[in-house]
């Protein structure tokens, strides 16, 4: 008695992994500077009449808008969505690391002016910009740029047949046959229509 043959998966896509993570640990950011955002309309009154709560106000509106943008166009594998994504997390890096030290600096309070603590954002920040920029997620886009590939073994194939018929399914292994056409029916002949003989010597079938 003999054993089916069982065919292993499709791959998985190169980078899949880290492109994944990049993308949702980009948008829980986003999400996280988006309540910061709502948290600092609030009372934006005094915070513009400072330059740090001004300038900090600016941060999380672009870290918002550019985490969440970003992390969405990498997960969808649009064609800029890695260059987008490394450049709102390169400012979601380098914005709370130099709010961090302005704080700590003119303030003495490290960089937590009651609404953002800038010392904790910097950790998603960096992350999300190194899985951005690793090889295996740029191959991970430009896989999806490519058309799809031949049906892997042990799934089904759709063969296309004989014009207006569907085509027997080819196992795995075996060389495509040309379909032939239907009793009675003519190379060429539109499905259908009654067979009017063979041509006249010389000329072409229609």
């Amino acid at each position: 008695m003999g054993h089916p043959h069982h065919f292993p998966g499709p791959p998985r896509p190169a980078g899949m992994g880290t492109a994944l993570t990049a993308g949702i640990i980009a948008m829980l950011t986003g999400a996280f500077y988006l309540i910061g955002f709502f948290d600092q309309v609030a009372d934006l009154g005094p915070l513009m009449k400072v330059a740090y709560g001004a300038v900090g106000f600016f941060v999380t509106l672009l870290c918002a808008g550019g985490l969440g943008a970003g992390g969405i166009m990498l997960l969808t594998r649009k064609r800029a969505g890695q260059t987008f994504l490394a450049a709102a997390a390169g400012l979601a890096t380098v914005g709370p690391l130099a709010l961090l030290v302005w704080g700590a600096a003119q303030y003495s309070v490290g960089g937590l002016d009651g609404r953002m603590p800038w010392g904790l954002m910097l950790v998603p920040g960096a992350l999300v910009l190194v899985l951005t920029l690793l090889p295996a997620t740029r191959r991970w886009l430009a896989e999806g740029q490519r058309p799809p590939a031949p049906p892997w073994p042990g799934q089904p194939f759709q063969q296309q047949g004989w014009p207006g018929q569907p085509g027997p399914p080819v196992p795995p292994g075996q060389p495509w046959q040309q379909p032939q056409p239907p009793y009675g029916q003519a190379p060429g002949q539109p499905p259908g229509q009654p067979w009017q003989g063979p041509p006249p010597p010389g000329q072409p079938w229609r």
